[in-house]
This record gives C-alpha cells, structure tokens and sequence, in this order.
C-alpha cells in the first residue's frame, strides 16, 4: 500500500492551507476528498486482510482447468491424488460420454434368473463433478470396472460397485485419491455417485441411486452425482439383493472375486462398461 499512502498523504497535503492565524483549516470540497480517499484505503485493507479466511472451496477457473485429455491421464491420476489439477491451458475441454455398461446374473421381479445378459447406458456430467468424471474416463480407459461385482444392494437406496475382483489392481488403484467436488446436482434416481470414507476420500466405489423418489438427504452430506443412467435403469432394478450387505469389504480387497464366488455366487455383477463413440451423449442432463 506504499504508493497508495503516499498518493493520499501528498493529496492532503496539498488540500490543506494555513490561515493568517496560522490555524489548520479545510474547505469542504477538500474535506470530502480526503474523506474519501481514506474510506478507500480502508476498504483495500479490509479486503485483502480477509482474502485468506474465505473457505477453500474449487473456483470456477480450477474447475475448468482439470485435466481432459486421454495423453495425460498418467500424469492427471498423480496430481489428482495430492489434490491439485494438471498443468494447461485451460483451453481443452472435459466432455461428456456415453458408456455401456453389460451386466449378469440379473433377478426379475418373480425372482426368476436370467441366463443372458443386459445392457444399461449411462452418461457423465462433467458440469456436475468434473473432477470424479475424469477419474471415471480413466478407470473405465484401463478396464477396471470389468467383473466387478455389487457387493451392497439396499432395495429402494441403492447399488453400489467398484472393488476390483483382482486385489493386485484393487491395491494399485485405492491409493489414487480425489478431492471432491462439491454438489452441483441431486441424487436423484439413476444418478452414479462415488461412495466415500468421508471428506476427500474417494477412489473407485460407485453407487446408483435407485430411489423412486430421489436420495435428496446424501446432498448435504457431500456425495456429488458425476453421471446418470440413460437407458436401462430397469435393469439396475434387476440387480440381486440376496446378500444385501452381507459381503465384507475388507476381504473383498484382500481376496477380490475368488472371496465372493465362494461365499456369494449369486452376486450380480459388470461384464464389461465400454465407451460408445457411435453415439452423442446428451449434454444437458437431468436424472432418471
């Protein structure tokens, strides 16, 4: 504030005459001039004194630098993971994508078991939670989701993936870490959010609302929907609620799908989710 001081301290200087008496005196005019020059100063102060205590939330400009390219997923995956965004010029865009994902050993509504398999297409939102959707692009790009198993189903709530059936790559990937992004969008039904450990915690665990009516409560808990399902939510519904909650998923870490064919073989789960480059996601978005 240097200049600034000495601007309004030269100012003043030259609004402020001697009488004969040699008493200080100000006219008006001047009187209003240095007030105001002083108002300013104070309130520069009081700006820049109370920058740092704003919270630490994602700006707008952060959030539209996160990284967008396949070429530098490596390098997104590290940086993310210690809660940064990659380097850039912010001029590449995240976009949105469609993604088919084959489920099995679905269950209709008379319990009878389909021997075949159905597809559900589910879109990302990048405008709702770009930093979870360029970790879903990579996990996807790298095939992690491939027989996966939903290991938590709560009829009404929702379904939840996202352990590898591998534990080599489960262990590789757990320790990739994002920071979250704040909720820009509901829970509604058929929306894809991260299941986490608490704040700043994500990986890989998905859930899909399956609620008619929404799961509006998990909004402020700070679960933020990145994707919703398109088409086939009828098949999320045909997802296996046998066991509930009963898989551990620590032994599912520690032993993957050799622990859950054993103990629940009846488990639903993801043959394959592949990118759909024939088709144009809709970018708007809405809920199912």
């Amino acid at each position: 504030f240097r200049s600034i001081n000495s601007t309004a301290h030269m100012s003043a200087m030259t609004r402020i005459r001697r009488s004969k008496a040699g008493s200080l005196e100000f006219s008006p005019m001047r009187f209003l001039q240095l007030s105001f020059a002083a108002c300013m100063l104070i309130g520069l102060f009081v700006h820049f004194a109370s920058a740092d205590e704003q919270p630490n939330e994602p700006s707008l400009v952060a959030v539209n630098q996160i990284e967008k390219t396949n070429s530098k997923e490596v390098e997104a995956r590290k940086l993310r993971s210690r809660n940064q965004t990659p380097p850039g010029d912010g001029k590449e865009e995240l976009l949105s994508k469609r993604f088919v994902m084959e489920l099995g050993k679905l269950v209709d509504k008379d319990g009878e078991r389909h021997s075949s398999t159905e597809k559900v297409i589910l879109e990302t939102r990048p405008a709702w939670a770009p930093i979870g959707v360029a970790h879903f692009h990579d996990l996807v790009a790298n095939g992690f989701y491939d027989q996966c198993k939903f290991f938590r189903v709560l009829p009404d709530f929702m379904v939840q993936f996202g352990i590898s059936g591998d534990p080599n790559v489960q262990k590789k990937w757990r320790k990739d870490i994002l920071k979250d992004d704040p909720v820009k969008f509901s829970n509604n039904r058929g929306t894809v959010t991260y299941a986490t450990a608490g704040p700043n915690t994500r990986t890989s665990q998905l859930f899909v609302n399956t609620n008619e009516k929404g799961n509006a409560f998990l909004d402020k808990q700070g679960f933020a929907p990145f994707a919703e399902v398109v088409e086939g939510m009828e098949f999320i519904d045909m997802i296996d609620a046998e066991y509930r909650e009963k898989p551990d998923q620590g032994r599912i870490q520690q032993n993957g799908n050799k622990y859950l064919d054993k103990n629940f073989p009846n488990l639903s789960y993801i043959m394959t989710i592949r990118e759909d480059k024939d088709d144009t996601p809709d970018t708007e978005g809405g809920g199912r």
